[in-house]
């Protein structure tokens, strides 16, 4: 028997890809949802070969109208229960050398993005006095752990907390339950131009990650895990 609907953002690579998977696996009907729909065929022919298969809606969470075809499109394929609010970027450099474009850039995506995605998902859910929205946040707007150059990306995740923390209250009433995720150092591609110095090898794995997401999304009905941090074992981040 297939279990709820859920939508994923910024699904068809790191930690959006394996949040897929583990759904898939465990007998969930998944959205995939990014910017390229070349990546999400690969990911969905993937899913297939693993015996699942899964929903293509190609979307750039940053624009208003393509957030809106994403939602209607969705409503057709069922109660979309969950929505993971996935989609993430980082631009890095001094305050007087990054670019406007860089900043709203990061704004947009980490911020921006889950206000339009959440306000329009959010009607069926108060509807029918149930639904799930996951944040994928960071550490780094948990406790401000920052690293240099890195005012963009702190400032949208400091945003993206309020935003989710307000939000919960909002929705209590209505059995809507908001989850904040607020992973350490993850090894994905968000490093690759990132000058710090943190070892790869030492970072948690994306599967890992996922696999604390989904116990948060299947917490039972009479409770909800509101903030989780996730951090390797040994160390800081």
């Amino acid at each position: 028997m297939t279990k709820d609907l859920v939508l994923v953002t910024g699904a068809s690579s790191g930690i959006g890809k394996e949040i897929s998977k583990k759904l898939c696996s465990e007998g969930y009907e998944v959205i995939i949802s990014s910017r390229s729909k070349k990546k999400l065929d690969i990911l969905n022919e993937e899913l297939k070969k693993l015996g699942y298969g899964s929903h293509v809606i190609p979307c750039d969470v940053r624009n208003e109208k393509e957030v809106e075809k994403l939602y209607k499109e969705s409503t057709k394929i069922g109660f979309v229960k969950c929505v993971i609010n996935n989609a993430g970027l980082g631009k890095f450099a001094s305050i007087d050398e990054m670019s406007i474009e860089d900043w709203d850039n990061q704004i947009n995506t980490n911020l921006r993005s889950s206000f339009l995605i959440t306000r329009l998902f959010v009607r069926r859910m108060k509807d029918q006095k149930e639904g799930k929205i996951i944040f994928i946040n960071s550490v780094a707007g948990k406790y401000g752990h920052s690293f240099s150059h890195s005012t963009g990306y702190i400032a949208s995740k400091y945003g993206l907390k309020g935003f989710a923390d307000t939000l919960r209250t909002e929705l209590r009433e209505y059995n809507i339950k908001v989850v904040s995720i607020y992973p350490g150092a993850i090894d994905t591609n968000f490093w690759d131009s990132i000058n710090v110095d943190f070892p790869r090898d030492e970072m948690l794995s994306c599967s890992d990650l996922a696999e604390t997401i989904y116990h948060a999304i299947t917490a039972p009905n009479s409770s909800v895990i509101e903030d989780v941090v996730v951090r390797r074992t040994a160390g800081d981040f």
